[in-house]
Protein backbone atom coordinates (compact mmCIF):
# COMPACT_ATOMS: atom_id res chain seq x y z
CA UNK A 1 0.00 0.00 0.00
CA UNK A 2 2.98 2.46 0.85
CA UNK A 3 4.67 1.84 -2.13
CA UNK A 4 1.89 2.37 -4.69
CA UNK A 5 1.03 5.63 -2.94
CA UNK A 6 4.61 6.85 -2.70
CA UNK A 7 4.86 5.77 -6.62
CA UNK A 8 1.50 8.08 -7.07
CA UNK A 9 3.13 10.72 -4.94
CA UNK A 10 6.25 10.62 -7.39
CA UNK A 11 4.00 10.58 -10.65
CA UNK A 12 2.18 13.64 -9.17
CA UNK A 13 5.23 15.46 -8.65
CA UNK A 14 7.21 14.44 -11.85
CA UNK A 15 3.64 16.30 -13.63
CA UNK A 16 3.61 19.09 -11.63
CA UNK A 17 7.38 19.60 -12.46
CA UNK A 18 6.80 18.91 -15.85
CA UNK A 19 3.97 21.78 -16.42
CA UNK A 20 5.56 24.10 -13.91
CA UNK A 21 8.59 24.15 -16.41
CA UNK A 22 6.46 25.17 -18.98
CA UNK A 23 4.96 28.20 -17.30
CA UNK A 24 8.07 30.43 -17.85
CA UNK A 25 8.25 29.92 -21.44
CA UNK A 26 6.83 32.43 -24.08
CA UNK A 27 3.89 30.65 -25.03
CA UNK A 28 2.43 33.48 -27.43
CA UNK A 29 2.88 32.38 -30.92
CA UNK A 30 2.90 34.95 -33.68
CA UNK A 31 -0.32 34.00 -36.30
CA UNK A 32 0.00 37.23 -38.51
CA UNK A 33 2.34 37.52 -41.87
CA UNK A 34 1.98 38.69 -45.04
CA UNK A 35 1.34 42.00 -46.56
CA UNK A 36 -0.43 45.25 -43.88
CA UNK A 37 -2.87 45.70 -47.27
CA UNK A 38 -4.64 48.55 -47.98
CA UNK A 39 -7.44 48.51 -45.59
CA UNK A 40 -11.03 48.87 -45.74
CA UNK A 41 -13.82 50.86 -45.28
CA UNK A 42 -13.82 54.36 -43.73
CA UNK A 43 -13.41 57.36 -45.88
CA UNK A 44 -11.42 57.64 -49.12
CA UNK A 45 -7.37 58.68 -48.65
CA UNK A 46 -6.49 61.76 -50.31
CA UNK A 47 -2.90 63.29 -51.08
CA UNK A 48 -0.34 62.26 -48.41
CA UNK A 49 0.97 65.00 -46.76
CA UNK A 50 5.17 63.91 -45.50
CA UNK A 51 6.16 63.75 -42.04
CA UNK A 52 9.74 62.78 -40.79
CA UNK A 53 10.18 60.42 -37.97
CA UNK A 54 13.46 61.19 -35.72
CA UNK A 55 15.17 60.09 -32.83
CA UNK A 56 15.21 61.94 -29.89
CA UNK A 57 17.84 64.33 -30.55
CA UNK A 58 16.16 65.17 -33.92
CA UNK A 59 18.33 63.21 -36.37
CA UNK A 60 15.92 61.64 -39.05
CA UNK A 61 15.48 57.86 -39.46
CA UNK A 62 12.32 57.72 -41.68
CA UNK A 63 9.68 58.84 -43.25
CA UNK A 64 5.52 58.20 -43.33
CA UNK A 65 2.72 60.40 -44.76
CA UNK A 66 -0.77 61.18 -43.97
CA UNK A 67 -3.98 62.36 -45.23
CA UNK A 68 -4.31 66.21 -43.55
CA UNK A 69 -7.61 66.33 -44.80
CA UNK A 70 -8.57 63.35 -42.43
CA UNK A 71 -5.88 63.75 -39.66
CA UNK A 72 -4.56 66.36 -37.40
CA UNK A 73 -1.17 66.29 -36.93
CA UNK A 74 0.03 67.36 -33.50
CA UNK A 75 3.58 67.67 -31.78
CA UNK A 76 4.91 67.92 -35.22
CA UNK A 77 8.59 68.90 -33.74
CA UNK A 78 11.20 65.72 -34.62
CA UNK A 79 11.46 65.44 -30.90
CA UNK A 80 8.20 64.68 -30.30
CA UNK A 81 7.10 61.82 -32.77
CA UNK A 82 3.52 63.52 -32.33
CA UNK A 83 -0.59 62.16 -32.51
CA UNK A 84 -2.80 61.93 -35.53
CA UNK A 85 -6.12 62.21 -34.63
CA UNK A 86 -9.59 62.42 -35.91
CA UNK A 87 -11.83 62.56 -32.55
CA UNK A 88 -14.75 63.14 -34.80
CA UNK A 89 -14.66 59.83 -36.26
CA UNK A 90 -13.15 58.00 -33.20
CA UNK A 91 -9.48 57.27 -34.47
CA UNK A 92 -6.48 58.53 -33.82
CA UNK A 93 -2.87 57.04 -34.11
CA UNK A 94 -0.13 57.71 -31.86
CA UNK A 95 3.74 57.52 -32.44
CA UNK A 96 6.19 57.21 -29.73
CA UNK A 97 9.75 55.91 -30.13
CA UNK A 98 11.28 52.79 -30.06
CA UNK A 99 14.97 51.27 -29.60
CA UNK A 100 15.89 47.68 -30.30
CA UNK A 101 14.09 44.87 -31.92
CA UNK A 102 10.57 45.83 -33.20
CA UNK A 103 8.72 43.78 -31.81
CA UNK A 104 9.35 43.83 -28.25
CA UNK A 105 7.68 47.10 -27.61
CA UNK A 106 4.47 46.19 -29.40
CA UNK A 107 4.82 43.03 -27.06
CA UNK A 108 4.91 45.41 -23.75
CA UNK A 109 2.90 47.66 -24.96
CA UNK A 110 -0.34 45.00 -25.16
CA UNK A 111 1.04 43.30 -22.17
CA UNK A 112 0.65 46.19 -19.96
CA UNK A 113 -2.71 47.13 -21.45
CA UNK A 114 -3.83 43.59 -20.33
CA UNK A 115 -2.21 43.56 -17.26
CA UNK A 116 -3.20 47.21 -16.09
CA UNK A 117 -6.45 47.39 -18.57
CA UNK A 118 -8.15 44.44 -18.45
CA UNK A 119 -7.66 43.98 -22.09
CA UNK A 120 -7.53 41.27 -23.97
CA UNK A 121 -4.64 40.20 -26.45
CA UNK A 122 -4.86 39.31 -29.98
CA UNK A 123 -3.12 38.38 -32.79
CA UNK A 124 0.46 39.26 -33.55
CA UNK A 125 3.12 38.83 -36.36
CA UNK A 126 5.07 40.83 -38.87
CA UNK A 127 3.60 42.35 -41.41
CA UNK A 128 5.47 44.39 -44.44
CA UNK A 129 3.84 47.82 -45.89
CA UNK A 130 3.80 49.00 -49.34
CA UNK A 131 7.83 50.53 -48.57
CA UNK A 132 9.03 46.93 -48.14
CA UNK A 133 9.56 47.85 -44.39
CA UNK A 134 8.56 45.13 -41.78
CA UNK A 135 6.51 46.26 -38.99
CA UNK A 136 5.70 44.24 -36.35
CA UNK A 137 1.76 44.01 -35.13
CA UNK A 138 0.08 43.48 -32.25
CA UNK A 139 -3.36 43.19 -31.01
CA UNK A 140 -5.56 44.27 -27.75
CA UNK A 141 -9.06 44.70 -27.29
CA UNK A 142 -11.57 45.95 -24.16
CA UNK A 143 -15.31 46.93 -24.33
CA UNK A 144 -15.49 49.85 -26.38
CA UNK A 145 -11.42 50.44 -26.61
CA UNK A 146 -9.66 48.59 -29.35
CA UNK A 147 -5.90 49.04 -29.95
CA UNK A 148 -3.15 48.18 -32.44
CA UNK A 149 0.63 48.57 -32.15
CA UNK A 150 2.80 48.86 -35.21
CA UNK A 151 6.52 49.05 -34.21
CA UNK A 152 8.92 49.35 -37.24
CA UNK A 153 12.89 49.67 -36.74
CA UNK A 154 14.21 52.05 -38.88
CA UNK A 155 17.69 52.92 -38.68
CA UNK A 156 20.34 52.02 -36.13
CA UNK A 157 18.24 49.86 -33.87
CA UNK A 158 15.58 52.97 -33.30
CA UNK A 159 12.74 53.12 -35.00
CA UNK A 160 9.12 53.84 -33.82
CA UNK A 161 5.57 52.73 -32.76
CA UNK A 162 2.35 53.88 -34.28
CA UNK A 163 -0.32 52.91 -31.75
CA UNK A 164 -3.57 52.67 -33.54
CA UNK A 165 -6.86 53.82 -31.35
CA UNK A 166 -10.24 53.12 -32.06
CA UNK A 167 -13.47 53.04 -30.63
CA UNK A 168 -14.91 50.12 -33.36
CA UNK A 169 -12.88 47.42 -34.28
CA UNK A 170 -13.38 47.96 -38.12
CA UNK A 171 -11.71 51.45 -37.45
CA UNK A 172 -8.33 49.89 -36.75
CA UNK A 173 -8.55 48.36 -40.64
CA UNK A 174 -9.48 51.82 -41.96
CA UNK A 175 -7.98 53.19 -45.06
CA UNK A 176 -6.95 55.89 -43.89
CA UNK A 177 -4.84 54.15 -41.05
CA UNK A 178 -3.55 51.94 -44.14
CA UNK A 179 -2.51 54.90 -45.78
CA UNK A 180 -0.25 55.90 -42.71
CA UNK A 181 1.17 52.24 -42.07
CA UNK A 182 2.29 51.37 -45.88
CA UNK A 183 3.97 55.22 -46.18
CA UNK A 184 6.25 54.30 -42.97
CA UNK A 185 10.22 53.90 -44.09
CA UNK A 186 13.34 54.42 -43.07
CA UNK A 187 16.46 55.82 -45.16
Amino acid sequence: MHRSRFRMTVVLLLLALGGASACGRDTQKDSLEGAIGPGSGGPDVGTLTAGQLAKPDGSPIGTFGYDAGFFVLTAPNPKQQGTLANPAAGVGMVMNHITGRADTPCRFSVALLARDGGFTLGETGFRTNDQGQDLYEANASAPGSYQRMYCAELKDSTGTQFAVLADAPEKLDWKQVHAVLNSVRGP
